[in-house]
């Protein structure tokens, strides 16, 4: 399937500022002007935009995203068995200094919550480094997610120097931003 994709900058009646719209088109129903209708505006909408072809390894974007859902459900499942374990109750996030167990619970609820940090840095990389390279951007949030479950275990073991297992994560991270940048000079034309 192709997709037309179009940045216009127009200038609005209402507004004094441009404003951006994003256009997704999918070309295969785009109608074809007939013999007698002028071909040159057609052409010159389809010219003016990026076409990106999406391959089946895109399939593997929606999959990540599901397999991050279930590492987030795990990670908040160990938050909620240390709460029974521990005595912390809810509202609070973190257990109190003076509690015996402050820094067992706390380094669980800690791993959780770096995930959740996270999260929307992942998924804004993961789409936007899977434009071109959807194989590589795959294997990259892969092993971003992998270090995000050493991190987790690592870090709600009770020790949080453990967290440092989850360390190589930052690789996918670096190889999402790359690929990230990548896409971005493709678009403006300079690759």
């Amino acid at each position: 399937m192709v997709f037309n994709l179009q940045y216009n900058l127009t200038q609005s009646p209402r507004l004094d500022n441009a404003i951006g719209s994003l256009q997704i088109e999918d070309l295969s129903r785009r109608w074809s002007p007939s013999p007698t209708q002028s071909n040159s505006t057609h052409t010159s909408d389809i010219m003016s935009g990026i076409q990106v072809e999406l391959q089946p390894a895109h399939g593997f974007v929606p999959l990540l995203v599901v397999v991050l859902l279930f590492v987030n459900f795990w990670a908040g499942i160990k938050v909620g068995k240390a709460r029974k374990l521990y005595g912390v109750d809810y509202p609070q996030m973190y257990a109190e200094q003076s509690d015996k167990n402050a820094k067992a619970f706390n380094c669980v609820q800690r791993g959780h919550q770096n995930i959740m940090e996270n999260i929307p840095i992942f998924l804004a990389l993961l789409f936007t480094s899977s434009i071109y390279r959807p194989q590589i951007a795959a294997i990259a949030s892969f092993v971003r997610i992998l270090g995000f479950i050493a991190y987790m275990r690592g870090y709600s073991s009770g020790d949080p120097t453990k967290r440092l297992q989850g360390t190589f994560g930052y690789l996918g991270l670096l190889g999402n931003l790359v690929l990230t940048i990548e896409a971005s000079l493709r678009m403006f034309g300079i690759l």
